[in-house]
């Protein structure tokens, strides 16, 4: 019997999953995809074609150098390298502080001075490392010049130089001939990631085997090289999940592109696993570049989750992603285009504006600025259904507190018997608790440890990797979602207010589609989308008729556009003709209203007299 199946963690998906299964929709336009010619930015959801684009969410990058030769400096030396790096893995943990930055690099470049140490190119190039890990890029590219100057070949810092300047990371393949002529490269996971990165761009750019079979080795190297680095440290999760996260992100391609199966990628997703950190919290990761990496890999996880159809679980490990590096394009990108599908157009509305006013001159704004509108109308939808349906929904939002509450109860306990594990020797008295809560047979958790299949080492060894993650859980994230579930209920009380909150996002989401139409005036799902607010919301925004008349007109242009699908032309030509029925309708109303009043029935005349 496996670890895992004695400690196991409720993942809660029932609290959190808005929508899970069924043909995934990642667009926001209503009706088919058109074919795309713009080719989306890697790491992120192809909104025309509804397809996943696998790609990095982040670029190359550099790492300490964890060894140095024994047979080149005494012992003492070695000894006060260890301690030195024990100091770069501190700062890490630390996110960096500038000081430290500084006294790191010091700490490095003051081994030169030690007999021996000045034949040692690592020694100045791990200084290198410390100081680009704040920012110094001046300070950094001394320092590897410094490990240049006492060994001219050496490439790590040949690879650090080159990436302090480099913005496209498909350029290092530039530099590949030269860094490999020293066998060292073979050992630097982070040059064999940089390789493997840019031939991936190439890979998902043109496809073909001189691409394919060289990204595959330098993965392998890369993951192969990545054991020097102690799996302990935030150093360690880096480089190994940007590693698991570029073969995720590469077997989607090659799925894609027939060259081999995604369902081989759950290698490196299992072994991901065990370097999992936090990133919110308490115990919340603090290094930029792990944060990163982190970002990096549930992004391209979510992907994976995407391609099996899986809409909820999806968006989550995008939201993942956002939590560690709130500003990645890609994460907020893919939150915007699921939102709607999985019900949270409010944070879709959040992560796409924030793509739209940061990243402005990003091919993809165009397929944000969409999503946006959408959004937008979906949420005054949802806010105009608030209004109309108190009561229902304040007892749907009342059942999902309670399962909220309950969830965070429940995750406690698990807690508190973490924590008895941890503290104590006596496992098996702890067994029919631990079976109580995950379900699991105590007789068959009692035998595998007599028989030593689970060792209680075992079992607090899994304890460790995954109550950090529980403990965000109950801790953060279910009382940040049971929070706003009780202010959404609070907002339920107020009918007219929920009313005016939805006209004004009416309003957005006609602003924005005129926007966007205004730079796209040819591209009917703007049109489209822009004249179906207009039919549907007409009477919101004001001037019923008028907007009709706008509706129709948008509507025949999409029936004009070469460009438009057959289903949006003849969903264009039966609202074009109901909308003339609607006018016809409304000219019969203000017609009757226009009428003059009848005249009165004359009196009648008085009887005759007898």
């Amino acid at each position: 019997m496996k670890t895992s199946k004695l400690i196991l963690i409720a993942l809660l998906t029932l609290v959190f999953g808005a929508c899970t299964g069924g043909k995934k929709d990642t667009t926001p336009a209503t009706g088919p995809e058109p074919e795309n010619n713009n080719k989306p930015i890697p790491g992120t959801i192809d909104t025309n074609t509804g397809e996943v684009v696998p790609g990095p969410a982040t670029g190359p990058g550099t790492g300490p150098v964890t060894t140095t030769e024994d047979k080149t400096v005494s012992k003492a030396v070695i000894t006060k390298f260890q301690e030195a790096l024990k100091g770069f893995f501190d700062a890490s943990d630390k996110g960096w502080p500038k000081g430290d930055c500084e006294k790191v690099a010091k700490s490095f470049l003051d081994l030169l001075k030690e007999a021996g140490g000045e034949k040692i190119a690592s020694f100045p190039y791990n200084a290198g490392v410390a100081y680009s890990r704040c920012g110094l890029k001046d300070k950094a590219r001394d320092a590897f010049k410094k490990s240049l100057a006492i060994d001219p070949s050496f490439p790590s810092a040949k690879s650090g130089l080159i990436l302090l300047d480099m913005d496209n990371p498909e350029d290092f393949l530039k530099y590949e001939a030269d860094l490999m002529r020293d066998s060292y490269a073979m050992q630097d996971p982070d040059i064999q990631y940089n390789l493997a990165l840019a031939y991936f761009m190439r890979y998902s750019r043109e496809g073909q085997d001189k691409n394919r079979k060289p990204l595959l080795d330098a993965l392998r190297k890369a993951l192969a090289s990545s054991g020097k680095i102690p799996n302990d440290s935030l150093e360690g999760v880096r480089i190994r999940l940007k590693i698991y996260g570029l073969s995720i992100l590469f077997y989607l391609e090659a799925e894609k592109r027939k060259d081999a199966n995604a369902s081989l990628a759950r290698i490196f997703i299992g072994q991901a696993k065990d370097y999992f950190k936090p990133c919110v919290g308490e115990k919340g990761v603090k290094d930029t570049y792990a944060r990163e990496a982190l970002a990096m890999y549930y992004n391209a996880y979510g992907l994976y989750v995407l391609a099996q159809g899986t809409l909820g679980p999806a968006f989550d490990e995008f939201k993942k992603a956002q939590e560690c590096e709130p500003d990645n394009m890609a994460a907020n990108l893919n939150i915007g285009m699921l939102g709607v599908s999985v019900r949270e157009p409010e944070m879709a509305i959040k992560a796409l504006e924030l793509v739209v006013s940061k990243y402005p001159k990003a091919s993809e704004v165009k397929e944000a600025e969409l999503a946006l509108a959408v959004s937008y109308k979906v949420y005054a939808m949802t806010l105009q259904d608030m209004a109309d349906h108190q009561f229902e929904n304040k007892e749907r939002i009342q059942m999902e507190i309670d399962r909220l509450k309950e969830a965070m109860k429940m995750g406690q306990t698990q807690l508190d018997l973490y924590e008895k594990i941890l503290k104590g020797d006596n496992i098996r008295a702890l067994i029919p608790k631990l079976a109580e809560i995950t379900g699991g047979d105590p007789k068959a958790m009692q035998s595998a440890l007599d028989k030593g299949e689970v060792t209680v080492k075992m079992i607090k060894d899994d304890v460790e990797k995954v109550k950090p993650r529980l403990e965000t859980a109950v801790k953060e994230t279910i009382p940040a979602r049971l929070k706003d579930r009780e202010q959404e209920l609070a907002r339920l009380s107020d009918a007219d207010k929920l009313k005016s909150e939805a006209k004004s996002y009416f309003e957005k989401s006609r602003t924005q589609y005129e926007k966007t139409l205004s730079a796209n005036p040819n591209d009917y799902r703007v049109a489209f989308n822009l004249a179906v607010l207009y039919y549907k919301a007409g009477d919101l925004l004001g001037d019923l008729k008028g907007n009709y008349a706008k509706a129709q007109g948008l509507f025949e242009k999409v029936q004009a556009l070469k460009s438009s699908p057959k289903e949006y032309k003849d969903f264009a030509q039966k609202y074009a003709s109901d909308i003339k029925s609607a006018l016809v309708r409304l000219k019969e109303n203000e017609d009757d209203k226009n009428k003059p009043a009848p005249a009165p029935a004359p009196a009648p005349a008085p009887a005759p007299k007898n």
